[in-house]
């Protein structure tokens, strides 16, 4: 990830636009559960700021906590949220799933990735009174650049719109030969105005390419690589990245990086990255693989953010008829799963085997199985806890899960927790 310079200016003009929007005052409590190196926190700590208002912090240790984040808004009154989609549905499926009616927050903030389309409709029947507000655009144009009202009637949408630019600052969607493209007509997305950053710190390279002068207009704008088409009503709709790049829950990640990667563990013949609900490593393999050295590897030499979320095995990288590497093919495959090692050693660990199977659907799982690595994400692990709870009475938290990510260490955890041993036999 390269440093992007940015000016006092172009980040104050975002945030008092956004203050603006929300109505924010004095009274007002926001939940600051995104990480500092990411931007949406410049705008819960200086948004905040510039108002009087108040940032609630949550412990580190139990910052990907729903139950913490639960407890947080209600001692603390908390009105506002800022975070990527999918923390934003773990927070409301454990409100559902607890059935904890009537959350303090009156406007959610989303962006960073793909929102849901019913989410609206789910913050209805949950919330007293809370409006959703989808943003997007880039960290090279002031962490957000566009602004929508999400309403119930969304859902029969396909997609969440971009909605239209913020104050002082435009879109654009322009063809190869920077002309505007006619509504409905896809195009490359350019961004502008005050917002705008200096470019990427000491890669003038880097910057000269994504930062150009119009040749008719002399404007300078971003390209931000997304490609998008204005509908009849003059919001923009975004439709994904034109070239290896994604988003994932706000982090923009180079598949190619996660590949190359990947390349230097020597039992790898080859590999491809997708991006399909979170990263997804297709891996071509040598004898005597070792699918727990590839994590090791992928642990020590990638982010957490990076890291993929599952890694099946294929006999050979999909190729189109010139020859490259055909991802889409790979999106929505089924994942090759393991052979089963272990079966369950007592009624725990079936029931938390029949829990994820639930979750993840019909699929054959071992109890040394890495729940992560077979399809698991956050949202699930919330609903397994919650599953855990409903059928097994038992309280453990999405750190558990974390902490303890196969069926073995959690029935281990869960014995502890009930204060009885493991049962000893086959079910």
């Amino acid at each position: 990830p390269k440093g992007v310079a940015i000016t006092h200016e172009s980040a104050v003009n975002t945030i008092v636009d956004v203050n603006e929007r929300l109505g924010v005052t004095p009274t007002d409590r926001i939940l600051g559960i995104s990480e500092l190196n990411f931007d949406l926190s410049v705008y819960d700590i200086f948004g905040m700021f510039a108002r009087g208002a108040t940032l609630v912090l949550p412990s580190p240790a139990d910052k990907r906590d729903p139950q913490c984040w639960a407890d947080a808004v209600t001692t603390h009154s908390v009105t506002l949220w800022n975070s990527v989609p999918a923390l934003f549905s773990m927070y409301v499926e454990h409100l559902r799933e607890r059935s904890l009616i009537g959350s303090s927050v009156r406007s959610a903030l989303l962006s960073g990735d793909w929102i849901p389309v019913n989410i609206a409709y789910q913050v209805s029947t949950l919330f007293r009174d809370c409006t959703v507000f989808a943003a997007g655009g880039a960290t090279e144009a002031s962490i957000w650049s566009n602004w929508y009202e999400v309403g119930v009637d969304d859902a029969s949408r396909t997609s969440i719109p971009y909605g239209t630019p913020l104050a002082n600052q435009r879109m654009y969607i322009l063809d190869e030969a920077l002309n505007p493209r006619p509504t409905h007509v896809p195009g490359d997305l350019y961004i502008a105005g005050r917002g705008l950053a200096m470019g990427y710190w000491k890669d003038p390279e880097k910057t000269a390419a994504s930062f150009i002068t119009h040749p008719r207009t002399g404007e300078r704008m971003y390209r931000t690589g997304d490609k998008a088409l204005y509908n009849h009503l003059g919001h923009i709709i975004f439709l994904g990245r034109e070239d290896g790049q994604v988003k994932v829950n706000g982090y923009r990640i180079e598949l190619g990086e996660i590949e190359s990667t990947a390349r230097k563990f020597n039992e790898l013949r080859d590999c491809v990255a997708v991006n399909d609900h979170g990263i997804v490593l297709y891996v071509v393999t040598h004898e005597g693989f070792n699918m727990a050295a590839l994590n090791n590897h992928l642990a020590e030499s990638l982010p957490a953010y990076m890291r993929p979320r599952v890694i099946s095995r294929i006999d050979g990288l999909p190729r189109s008829w010139n020859g490259k590497i055909d991802r889409k093919s790979l999106e929505g495959k089924t994942f090759e799963q393991p052979q089963t090692r272990e079966r369950s050693r007592n009624h725990r660990d079936s029931g938390i085997i029949t829990i994820l199977q639930e979750l993840l659907g019909p699929k054959e799982i071992s109890i040394d199985d890495d729940f992560f690595t077979i399809g698991a994400d956050s949202l699930t692990a919330v609903r397994l806890t919650n599953s855990i709870r409903r059928e097994m009475s038992v309280e453990i938290s999405i750190r558990d899960v974390f902490n303890h990510p196969t069926v073995r260490e959690l029935s281990d955890l869960i014995a502890d927790i009930v204060g009885s041993d493991v049962e000893e036999g086959e079910i």
